[in-house]
C-alpha cells in the first residue's frame, strides 16, 4: 500500500502562489507586425498591473509572510528596472519568461536562444545574481555562466 507524504511539522495543505508579471510584453508580441495596435484600451489594462497592481499583491503577500513565484518577461524588467530586485529582496522566486513572452511556436531556436540569453544578461545586471534555478544542461555547466 502507497504510504502518503509526511507534511513537515504536522501540515495537511499546501499553498502555492504564483504570477505571471506579463505587462504589456505579450501586447507588444502581437502587435509587433501590425502598422498601428487593434486596441489601445488593451495597452492601457496591461499597464495597471505595474502601476497600481503588483504593489498590492506584494503588500499582501508581506503581510502573511508569504512568498511568492513571478515570471517576468525582460523586456518588463528593462522597462521597470525597480522590480527585479524588489522581488528577489522580498525573498520571492523570480522566472525569466522569455524577452516579449514570445510564442516559441513562432520563433527559430536562435531567436529562442537569443531571448533567454538576453534575459539572463538583464537579470544578472540588476540583481547582480543569476537565477538559481537555472538549468544549464545544454548550455555548459554552471562556472560556464559569466553573466
Amino acid at each position: 500500500m502507497h504510504q502518503p507524504y509526511p507534511w513537515p511539522e504536522g501540515k495537511r495543505a499546501a499553498f502555492v502562489f504564483s504570477m505571471d508579471v506579463d505587462s504589456d510584453s505579450p501586447w507588444a508580441w502581437i502587435n509587433r507586425d501590425r502598422s498601428g495596435p487593434l486596441y489601445l484600451s488593451h495597452l492601457e489594462q496591461r499597464r495597471f498591473g505595474l502601476r497600481e497592481g503588483i504593489w498590492r499583491v506584494l503588500d499582501l503577500l508581506e503581510r502573511f509572510d508569504i512568498r511568492g513565484s513571478f515570471y517576468v518577461p525582460g523586456a518588463v524588467a528593462e522597462a521597470h528596472p525597480y522590480l527585479l530586485p524588489r522581488l528577489i529582496a522580498g525573498g520571492h522566486e523570480v522566472g525569466l519568461h522569455g524577452w516579449f513572452h514570445e510564442f516559441v511556436t513562432e520563433i527559430s531556436d536562435a531567436e529562442f536562444s537569443e531571448a533567454l540569453e538576453r534575459s539572463l544578461d538583464l537579470f544578472h545586471r540588476q540583481t547582480g545574481q543569476r537565477p538559481p534555478g537555472l538549468s544549464l544542461s545544454g548550455l555548459g555547466d554552471d562556472a560556464a555562466y559569466a553573466g
